[in-house]
């Protein structure tokens, strides 16, 4: 019944990590913000910096909708390393050595790709 309770442990880990990096993120929503609109703007336009100061809202909330919409985003983007990360600090005890080694060999070429097929693609088709 011990792993009932590491389980739960690990739980409240992720879940108050996932809180920090939400709170983080709502702290800089507007730089995080200007980030994904200048990718989004091509070069070509005659848009300069100081244009992108006001936006033409439809409904009063929905500013703050897509503040949330990209912070969800985001934290959710940074939390799963962490949340594999922690399952596989759970099996660790629970498998032979050299499995333990191939699945973290496994997740680090899977975070690596991820991450580099997420940029990848942010930058190339946005830039």
């Amino acid at each position: 019944m011990f792993y009932l309770k590491e389980i739960f442990l690990r739980l409240k880990y992720s879940l108050l990590a996932f809180l920090f990096i939400l709170f983080i993120c709502y702290t800089y929503k507007n730089i995080l913000f200007l980030i994904v609109i200048l990718s989004i703007l091509d070069s070509k336009d005659n848009t300069s910096f100081s244009d992108l100061n006001h936006f033409i809202y439809t409904h009063p909330t929905e500013l703050f909708q897509t503040y949330i919409w990209l912070i969800v985003f985001l934290t959710t983007l940074f939390i799963i390393p962490y949340i594999f990360w922690q399952i596989l600090d759970f099996l660790k005890s629970s498998l032979y050595l050299f499995e333990y080694n191939n699945l973290k060999l496994f997740l680090n070429f899977f975070f690596f790709f991820f991450f580099i097929f997420f940029f990848f693609f942010f930058f190339f088709f946005f830039f």
